[in-house]
């Protein structure tokens, strides 16, 4: 499925490499894996964001090499300055932001990989959507052996974290035997599991503990229990001393509660929008949940982006989530 991409990254010589907003460690363990393995392959590549890279994510970028969007100014130069763009963990454009809007509007030829349902027709000239793999790093390392590249420990350690989060430690449906053939081969290679482990777990910040029982106090439930949330204010943002990025992982607080088929956390953000990130433990397609608002992802883990106020956008989703429980929408 590799040969269209391997020709196309053999074929330029100056690639511009972006992701989604507000990336994960998926995101940017897969851009940081990729800018070496084409940089080893003689060519020149930048990494450009619309999203700073979020501080748990920076020990897979030490020398600070990828790029936030500034101007428009820069983004004339890096435009002329490049003969291709690639994709990572996303297809759709508008959750690339104004990086997105700078490369649609260019002439450059597109590559895009990924692991997401659904997506824009016209983001790419040439793709590998592949929603069976675990995490988009798993996919750039088996490119990363379509091209004959080595797998550095540097690489080994972005993509060892790209999988270990896109499966939650290796706990979630999707952690198959493909994701852990290419995990395996990563320790292998010098990804150290127990250190990329407490950068990715255990580096939480005091706000985070400030804001989590904030969070915890706001859980409601509905349908017997079947469906449970926390919705989280910029007030209490600002009560905590915390950021988007500290509420991280707590959905998996109310994923694991007893009874919960499907589950989300509601963040208001600065500007009034509402944030949902929602959670399946196997019975309800969230995809479809949060495709219906302008979302998308994966059946078991999907997320949106909606206007406010808070509370009606969270009733809108709560409904959409029931009906996705009743008989003929499960």
């Amino acid at each position: 499925m590799w040969d269209a991409i391997v020709e196309s990254l053999r074929a330029h010589r100056r690639f511009l490499i972006a992701t989604h907003l507000n990336p994960e460690q998926d995101a940017i363990g897969s851009q940081v894996a990729l800018l070496e393995i084409l940089r080893a392959m003689g060519k020149e590549a930048i990494a450009w964001n619309t999203s700073r890279t979020p501080v748990g994510c920076r020990f897979l970028d030490p020398s600070s090499e990828i790029r936030e969007w500034k101007s428009a100014a820069e983004e004339d130069e890096l435009l002329a300055w490049a003969d291709a763009a690639v994709l990572l963990d996303v297809n759709t454009w508008s959750h690339l932001g104004e990086v997105g809007a700078a490369i649609r509007r260019s002439r450059l030829p597109k590559i895009l990989i990924d692991h997401h349902r659904g997506g824009d027709d016209d983001i790419a000239d040439v793709k590998v959507t592949d929603t069976s793999a675990a995490a988009t790093g798993v996919l750039i390392y088996e490119l990363a052996l379509a091209l004959g590249a080595s797998l550095t420990p540097s690489i080994a350690s972005a993509l060892y974290a790209a999988i270990l989060v896109d499966t939650g430690s290796f706990r979630y449906a999707n952690a198959d035997a493909r994701a852990l053939e290419a995990a395996a081969a990563l320790v292998r290679a010098g990804a150290a599991p127990e250190a990329l482990y407490r950068e990715v777990f255990e580096n939480k910040s005091w706000a985070r503990l400030r804001l989590l029982p904030l969070a915890l106090g706001s859980v409601r439930s509905d349908a017997g229990g079947k469906i449970a949330w926390m919705t989280i204010s910029q007030a209490m943002f600002r009560e905590a001393g915390a950021v988007e990025e500290d509420c991280d992982r707590f959905v998996d607080e109310v994923r694991g509660v007893r009874g919960v088929e499907a589950c989300g956390v509601f963040r208001e953000t600065e500007s009034g929008s509402v944030k949902a990130t929602l959670r399946s433990n196997g019975r309800v397609d969230v995809h479809r949940v949060a495709t219906r608002f302008g979302g998308g992802g994966h059946r078991l883990a999907a997320g949106a982006t909606v206007a406010g106020p808070l509370e009606p956008a969270v009733a809108q989703f709560i409904a959409a989530l029931r009906e996705q429980l009743a008989p003929t929408g499960s």
